[in-house]
């Protein structure tokens, strides 16, 4: 089901048999799925287009106007209800990997350096003896923002 706006609703769905053009649509459908796929899935022979599929369909199922002429409109409006209503499988593969490239990777024979929590809080307690304290702030009114590793003290 398509959905269209009209003037006295919002949204209001166009159901397949409501499209001028059905062949264009199944013209779509046939040319992203294969051949073999639709032959053994309709139960028809081999077709070059969307017109001889939807003959050689139409022809099979009996759906034939006066005359013998095949109705091909009423087999692709039942093409498209099928791929609408997903009797038709459809998947697409997907893409190749594109090959990554190998930056240099070796056998190591030891571990990396362990981090030394030590030194990490003697390196933070440095920082933080050079930084005033609350009373040279100003008080309990007082805040210090850092940007950019330059502190700004602010009182309010």
């Amino acid at each position: 089901m398509i959905k269209r706006r009209r003037k006295n609703s919002r949204h209001s769905p166009i159901f397949v048999h409501d499209i001028f053009r059905l062949i264009d649509l199944v013209e779509v459908i046939v040319s992203k799925i294969p051949t073999e796929q639709l032959m053994m899935m309709y139960d028809v022979g081999y077709f070059n287009n969307t017109h001889e599929f939807l003959v050689l369909l139409a022809q099979q199922r009996g759906k034939l106007k006066k005359g013998g002429i095949s109705d091909i409109e009423l087999v692709a409006r039942a093409v498209l209800q099928d791929w609408n209503g997903g009797k038709i499988p459809f998947y697409t593969l997907p893409p190749a990997n594109k090959p990554t490239h190998d930056l240099g990777s070796s056998i190591v024979s030891s571990w990396g350096q362990e981090i030394n929590i030590d030194a990490l809080q003697a390196a933070d307690q440095s920082v933080l003896s050079v930084l005033p304290s609350m009373t040279e702030f100003g008080g309990s009114n007082a805040a210090v923002i850092m940007v950019k590793s330059t502190c700004l003290f602010v009182t309010y």
